[in-house]
């Protein structure tokens, strides 16, 4: 019986797969961006919030492409927190790496 493809094979002990995977470092935080534009930061009416963070965007892009992408960091233990790990799941990026702070907040 022929055996089924399998993309990962041992290679001197070391794991070969066929699909690189980016691991991405750093910060992952909330952006509060204004509602409108065209006025400055004190005069902004509101703000909506929206993740940001250079590698956990990063992450999210290489994902949206069709890459494999995992996102460390660490972020509060807080609903933010939570939110920003949800957030990756969804993008299709392995947050496994995260961890959660008790004693921090999630950086706004």
């Amino acid at each position: 019986m022929a055996q089924p493809h399998n993309p990962s094979s041992v290679t001197n002990g070391n794991l070969k797969d066929d699909r690189s995977l980016v691991v991405c470092f750093g910060e992952m935080l909330i952006d509060f961006v204004p509602t409108v534009s065209g006025v400055s930061l004190a005069e902004a009416p509101a703000f909506a919030k929206a993740p940001g963070g250079a590698p956990a965007n990063v992450a999210v892009g290489i994902a949206r492409l069709g890459g494999s992408s995992a996102f460390i960091g660490k972020v509060g233990k807080d609903e933010f927190g939570f939110m920003l790990a949800d957030i990756l799941k969804q993008n299709k990026v392995d947050n496994s790496g995260m961890r959660f702070d008790t004693g921090a907040r999630t950086a706004l």
